[in-house]
């Protein structure tokens, strides 16, 4: 029988060497989360995780896009005609220039058609006969020649409010709209009624005066409160100058006012997306669907507010008719595709951005999103191309750049990865993302000092950075630095308490620092947080190993079996427990099943090997060391010295 003692020690020796497991992939959400390269102590693989920037973005048509991963919308651009007023000379209605009449005015009005402004004087007829002919310009378009017909006529008779008006909507309409404001504040100051303020804000709202304009569409309304003209000037002025919350209810106030108008409910939209009220966007959008039940674009926004409103169902439905009304709108399949993307059907994803990728060759942000589909599918290669196409596109592209690097880290080509992160770093500093990405990079290329920079400089720009703080943690178990891997381990627990492969990597820092109770713990929480995680119960059946707790190492080894029956490292695991605990017969069947799963398995051939001398059949193993000698002769001749010292 062989010397108790002696093989207990030489098992001892091996089971240190040998409590090891198949690394595992987990994949989830947004992130990539990989083996962490090597194994750590009890065997199994630490977890890194990478995160790409973004998803797809979605944007209301008609705003300008800016790139918000988001999904953020950019600025109206506005290039509305102006709306204009202008009295003829035997009328004070209001007539506006982009849609007037043709009917013919009065030729002259006496004193007191023309009321207190337009006093007799010996030089009427004449002045009257001038503003006539005056007029007759301005409505054939002549408004160089009718300006000079004016101030003709205004030299006759200096304080006319009328001509003055008149005067400013022809410099107005020949483009002269600092001497129009002029005009116009004469017109003001002889007779303040609201069509004098009304044109007044046209003119300053065409010098990019929009407090002032704002100021005066403000005085046109209080002399004249149900002006639909003067009301959305009004708006359109308050939006412009970036004030949300009055434009808002200046177009709200327009739309009880003229509730036929889709396009102030759009616009109305707008504001409330920038205002992040989600919810009060559909609702006006809803009033503009019901106006123009044909328009696309109108579908698309509404789309695009129960995207950000988190109703991506409803989303979904908004965008297809959007797709249904104008097929041939690269924007709109855009926002489709992103809506299949955040509801992760990624093929139909692809199949979206492809069709809007065809229709606008020029398009950097839809092969942006392209990419994010392929990578969200394991499409790498594809994903790698679709963000060097953006790349190509707009060279600047940071964010392509970061996804791009992460792209190449889960292809393996972790060079690429660098450069393609460290030029991100260059174009947008500062994105804790892309340090993260990098950090992922330099460790599974061995280079764990610059990791840890990497991971260091992502907590630092994101203090609540959780995955950051577990890579970190992670990089530091590989250097040996447990201590330092406890303490950001914890802090990524703390700021996510179910964060699984942080109490799994928090296990291994303090298995590594001899503090198995603790680790013990940790592994419990990761397998109660996951309950299929094999490696976290190997590590568990390692730890209680290590307390020389062996029925329950057995019990944590059985569990890893059976979620990991191929892999012959659990086995050979169980098989050591059950040596501990005296249970030879039972070491000896799972140490034949991890080699029949692996017949190149030398340490399980040698753990076989004094699992039969223990129990008297040197036969077999000299049978192990026979096919030892082959494969691995060093460990063959440690085995062959122990049979010899087997006592008959």
């Amino acid at each position: 029988m062989i010397n108790r003692a002696l093989s207990a020690r030489w098992l001892g020796v091996m089971l240190v060497l040998m409590l090891v497991c198949e690394a595992f992939v987990i994949r989830g959400a947004q992130d990539l989360r990989g083996s962490g390269g090597g194994d750590l102590r009890g065997g199994a693989s630490a977890f890194a995780s990478q995160d790409i920037v973004g998803g797809a973005a979605i944007v209301l048509k008609g705003l300008r896009q800016v790139r918000d991963l988001t999904g953020g919308v950019g600025r109206v651009a506005w290039n509305r005609p102006r709306t204009m007023a202008r009295r003829s000379n035997g009328s004070t209605s209001v007539q506006v220039a982009s849609n007037r009449t043709s009917s013919p005015r009065s030729a002259r009005v006496d004193a007191t058609e023309r009321g207190a402004n337009s006093s007799h004087t010996p030089n009427a007829e004449s002045a009257e006969t001038l503003l006539s002919k005056a007029d007759i310009l301005y409505d054939g378009g002549k408004y160089p020649e009718a300006v000079e017909g004016y101030k003709k006529a205004l030299a006759l008779r200096k304080n006319d409010a009328l001509i003055y008006n008149n005067l400013g909507a022809a410099y107005f309409n020949a483009g002269q709209f600092n001497e129009a404001t002029e005009a116009f504040k004469q017109a003001v100051r002889l007779s303040p009624d609201a069509e004098a303020y009304f044109n007044l804000g046209n003119a300053y709202s065409s010098t990019a005066r929009e407090r002032e304009a704002g100021e005066a569409f403000a005085q046109a309304l209080k002399l004249k409160p149900d002006w639909a003209e003067a009301q959305n000037n009004l708006a359109e002025s308050y939006l412009k100058q970036g004030r949300d919350a009055e434009a808002i209810e200046a177009y709200k106030a327009l739309v009880r006012l003229k509730p036929d108008q889709a396009d102030s409910f759009n616009i109305l939209a707008y504001l409330y997306d920038r205002q992040e009220k989600y919810q009060e966007a559909g609702e006006a959008l809803k009033q503009a669907v019901r106006l123009k039940p044909d328009d696309a674009n109108v579908y698309n926004n509404l789309g695009a507010a129960y995207y950000k409103a988190g109703h991506n169902a409803e989303a979904l439905e908004a965008f297809k008719k959007a797709v249904a009304l104008k097929a041939d709108d690269a924007e709109i399949q855009n926002n489709l595709g992103s809506s299949f993307y955040s509801s992760g059907q990624y093929k139909e994803a692809i199949e979206v951005f492809r069709k809007a990728a065809a229709l606008d060759s020029k398009a950097a942000d839809i092969r942006y999103n392209l990419g994010n589909a392929y990578y969200m599918s394991g499409q790498y290669t594809e994903a790698a191309d679709a963000y060097a196409e953006a790349i190509r596109l707009e060279a600047d592209y940071a964010d392509a750049y970061v996804n791009l690097g992460s792209v190449y880290n889960n292809l393996g080509q972790y060079e690429k990865a660098i450069a393609a992160l460290q030029q991100a770093n260059k174009l947008k500093p500062g994105n804790p993302i892309a340090y993260n990405n990098l950090g992922y990079a330099y460790d599974a290329s061995g280079k764990g000092p610059e990791a840890v920079e990497s991971y260091r400089e992502a907590v630092r720009l994101k203090a609540d950075y959780a995955k950051a703080f577990n890579n970190l943690g992670n990089v530091y178990n590989k250097l040996a630095r447990f201590t330092e891997a406890a303490e950001s381990l914890r802090q990524a627990i703390r700021l996510r308490p179910d964060y699984v492969n942080a109490h799994y990597n928090l296990g291994l820092a303090l298995y590594g620092l001899n503090q198995y109770p603790e680790a013990i713990n940790e592994f419990k929480q990761a397998i109660q947080l996951k309950p299929d995680f094999a490696q976290a119960q190997v590590n568990l059946g390692a730890a209680y190993y290590k307390m020389a707790q062996y029925r329950d190492s057995i019990e944590a080894f059985k569990q890893a079996a059976s979620l990991a029956p191929g892999d012959a490292g659990v086995h050979h695991n169980l098989g050591n427990a059950y040596y501990k605990a005296a249970q030879f017969k039972e070491a000896i069947e799972a140490y034949k099943q991890a080699i029949s799963l692996k017949p190149n398995f030398p340490e399980a051939r040698a753990s076989l090997a004094i699992a039969y001398l223990t129990v008297g059949n040197k036969d077999s193993a000299m049978e192990q060391y026979n096919i030892l000698k082959s494969t691995n002769p060093e460990l063959a001749d440690q085995l062959l010295n122990l049979i010899n010292k087997t006592k008959r």
